[in-house]
């Protein structure tokens, strides 16, 4: 799939047409069609990841990601810093919930929801904390 598919696909998505996203960045009216033949420069490519928030790996295809995803030491991370938590909740011998005491699959449940929310913020900052020099090379 070539760059002009992948911004034609992420504005009809958005409900815009290709007009509407090259004013809103500043291009000609048909600058987006010319891609078809020919590639933006750099700074213009990542206005438009920027503008629909992927990755400008991901407008030249070469990566099906959109966003951006945490790695295998970050995963391990999210995991001990749940389990962590979770020993902090079991250290006063009984896990309460809402009053009611936990059973081993509610802590189960509870380690799993942890683990989601830690690796859902992390992906957060991850993405806004990156530089943008940085953010094509992921």
């Amino acid at each position: 799939m070539i760059l002009f598919d992948r911004v034609s696909q992420l504005a009809k998505k958005q409900g815009k047409s290709l007009k509407l996203v090259a004013e809103d960045l500043g291009l000609s009216r048909n600058a987006i069609y010319q891609w078809k033949k020919s590639s933006p420069k750099a700074e213009t490519l990542q206005a438009v990841a920027d503008y629909f928030d992927v990755t400008t790996d991901y407008l030249l295809g070469r990566e099906d990601r959109k966003y951006y995803t945490l790695n295998d030491k970050e995963n391990r991370d999210i995991g001990i810093e749940a389990e962590r938590l979770l020993e902090g909740l079991q250290s006063g011998s009984e896990v309460s919930f809402f009053g009611e005491p936990m059973s081993e699959e509610e802590k189960a449940q509870m380690l799993t929801i942890l683990e989601l929310g830690l690796r859902m913020n992390k992906e957060k900052a991850k993405k806004k904390f990156t530089p943008k020099k940085y953010r094509e090379n992921e």
